[in-house]
């Protein structure tokens, strides 16, 4: 008989965060783990590299990721922070850009700890023999090594996934920047990608500055104040969508990956932390989607469609001029690197 699933909830003080985080690990034996050495690997979720944005709560809180590595100083492990690239040289999120904006560059300096960027790491070829979309992919060699990932996902909706936590959050390993090709069916694709890692994860809620509407960037902040802790991802996405007002069973990839890769009693899971589901859940708005946002959502079911979109030759020439115009239908923007030269705005 499989053991009760358990999650600790608590309320986010600056000042007792590290009290927190080192209680949270402790209550689920993760202390054990880490005493044995070996190579934990931190996957944060970092979506963009504009400030605004950042200040408004689309990427895992600084002082999360801190306290964290924090702890994990104490004991005898290799941590490594990781995270891909999103878009092209022309438009996307640069992770290096981010990192040094949000000052976890700096923390090299205080913690022992390296970034990869998966992008760039070690490429491994990934069979997915009973995939629901994934056949093979191509997956950076260090997320496949760790020992222990901890993961470290924001609570917010999402355009396409409904809400973006601990299993949408291990999307971002894929290393290619083109990863937006698999939101044709992005439900599935987030099921497979998690088969991976589903049994050496430990998931750090971020849940102080959350987002509502346009998540998971250019939505509404809503400081909620929270973190979370738990062994099992299912269980932290379940009770992430009953926090944010949504129920489980109508988002698809938690029902896709509990159906096919993890089915678990999510109605039995024991709460060992100060707070219940019950003290904290409130509605959180939806991300509606407009009619740009529809045909994006069309668009992407088509590789070939996408890889012409996303063409430098096609964002320098036609997307580039009317990118004022697409971030109000789009409803935000990630930054365009082809006014790095010019000196212009970057964040239009």
């Amino acid at each position: 008989m499989s053991p009760q699933p358990r999650y600790a909830l608590y309320t986010f003080r600056e000042e007792t965060i590290d009290e927190i985080v080192t209680r949270g690990f402790r209550q689920f034996g993760i202390e054990a783990k880490l005493a044995a050495g070996g190579l934990v690997m931190m996957k944060p979720n970092l979506v963009s590299d504009i400030q605004e944005y950042i200040e408004n709560g689309c990427n895992t809180d600084i002082r999360i990721i801190e306290s964290v590595l924090k702890f994990l100083a104490g004991y005898p492990v290799r941590v490594v922070l990781a995270e891909s690239e999103t878009g092209t040289r022309v438009k996307g999120r640069k992770l290096q850009r981010a990192l040094d904006l949000m000052g976890v560059t700096r923390l090299r300096k205080k913690y022992e700890f390296e970034i990869i960027n998966l992008t760039y790491d070690e490429q491994i070829a990934v069979d997915f023999p009973n995939g629901l979309l994934l056949k093979k992919l191509d997956l950076g060699k260090t997320s496949l090594d760790a020992d222990l990932i901890i993961n470290l996902p924001k609570l917010k909706t999402h355009k396409y996934a409904t809400i973006t936590c601990s299993l949408k959050n291990m999307f971002g390993c894929i290393p290619d920047p083109l990863r937006v090709m698999y939101h044709r069916d992005i439900h599935k694709a987030v099921a497979d990608i998690n088969s991976l890692f589903l049994d050496k994860t430990f998931v750090v809620l971020d849940g102080i500055r959350c987002m509502e509407g346009q998540g998971p960037v250019y939505g509404k902040s809503i400081d909620m104040n929270l973190v979370g802790f738990g062994d099992d991802m299912l269980v932290n996405d379940s009770l992430g969508a009953q926090i944010m007002g949504f129920d489980p069973g109508e988002v698809r990839h938690i029902q896709y990956f509990k159906k096919n890769y993890h089915d678990i009693d999510l109605d039995q899971v024991e709460m060992v932390g100060d707070l219940k589901i019950e003290d904290v859940c409130r509605r959180f708005t939806p991300s509606r989607k407009n009619w740009f946002v529809r045909m994006e959502e069309q668009l992407m079911r088509n590789r070939m469609i996408v890889r012409l979109l996303f063409s430098d030759f096609f964002r320098r020439r036609i997307t580039y001029p009317f990118r004022g115009v697409l971030k109000k239908l789009r409803g935000g923007s990630y930054r365009w690197h082809i006014e790095e030269d010019d000196g212009s705005d970057n964040g239009k």
